[in-house]
């Protein structure tokens, strides 16, 4: 599977290095939970304990985070036996088990989890980028993977795209689909705030809404994660009718948030720790290559 082993490598790299950004969404909130009781995410807390005397079993008691998440595959989503996994998670996953803590998942578009987090009723979440209102209400854990937006297009609009900036672009008319409060970086987020072309961008749920969009000719282009663009693509049979234009728009890392209504910082420094030592005992690059088989 070819984009896994792409996240390997970008993956990979962040980790060599030492692993070292406008809230909106209208977004219909769906919720599910989902206990953390697959083989592969349980944990006998009871036969560890920490540095400090506490087994995790009495940490455990103090720290129960409840993990919100959007359908973004391969970071996020649900197995047919409702199992939430992917990439991110099982990331998490791991580390919250070393700190002591257990986990519980709460779906939701990313507008109304962002609203939701804000105000405590979620305590996590995933693949978040920092910006200075975020960080008003939420604390962020170290950098734990890498992250690229890129353009799609219909295959027959190829030509006339290619070589062209984003400016030149959206010049010409080009009509962006992206969802409701990601954050894709300082250049995408300047020419949303820009009254020229602010209404050239038209915001939806989800990933696969966008494509969606793309396919009735609602808008021209698409803004995604290259690896859940492919997976997309691969999903609805699309891969001839819509491919990427070979420009990237942004890259950059991505972050745990966590409430600051509902989320002590002590329990950020262990989760921190955590995937620190993931890094060290080879756990981490164990999680990476199981998404590249």
């Amino acid at each position: 599977m070819f984009y896994r082993l792409l996240i390997v490598i970008t993956l990979t790299l962040l980790t060599v290095v030492g692993c070292n950004s406008s809230e909106s969404g209208s977004r219909t909130q769906e919720r599910a939970q989902t206990s953390v009781a697959s083989d592969t995410h349980k944990a006998d807390h009871n036969k560890a304990t920490r540095s400090d005397g506490a087994t995790t079993a009495d940490v455990t008691k103090s720290c129960l985070l409840n993990v919100g998440w959007d359908p973004w595959e391969p970071y996020q989503y649900q197995e047919r036996d409702g199992t939430v996994t992917g990439l991110d998670i099982d990331l998490f996953v791991e580390a919250a088990k070393r700190a002591g803590c257990t986990v519980r998942f709460q779906q939701g578009d990313w507008g109304t989890l962002l609203s939701a987090l804000k105000a405590g009723q979620v305590d996590v979440l995933l693949g978040a980028s920092i910006t200075p209102l975020r960080k008003q209400y939420a604390y962020f854990s170290e950098p734990y993977r890498a992250e690229t937006w890129v353009l799609y297009v219909r295959s027959e609009d190829v030509d006339q795209y290619s070589g062209k900036s984003l400016k030149k672009l959206l010049d010409s008319g080009l009509r962006i689909a992206l969802v409701n409060g990601y954050v894709y970086g300082d250049t995408i987020n300047a020419f949303q705030e820009d009254p020229a072309y602010e209404r050239q961008f038209k915001g939806y749920g989800l990933a696969e809404e966008t494509f969606n969009a793309l396919m009735n000719r609602d808008v021209d282009g698409v803004l995604e994660d290259p690896f859940v663009g492919a997976d997309v693509l691969r999903r609805k049979g699309w891969r001839k009718e819509i491919v990427r234009l070979p420009m990237v728009l942004h890259s950059g890392s991505v972050y745990v948030m966590f409430s600051q209504a509902s989320v002590a910082p002590e329990t950020v420094e262990r989760i921190n720790d955590a995937f620190a030592a993931m890094r060290a005992d080879g756990t981490y690059r164990r999680i990476l290559r199981s998404y590249g088989s």
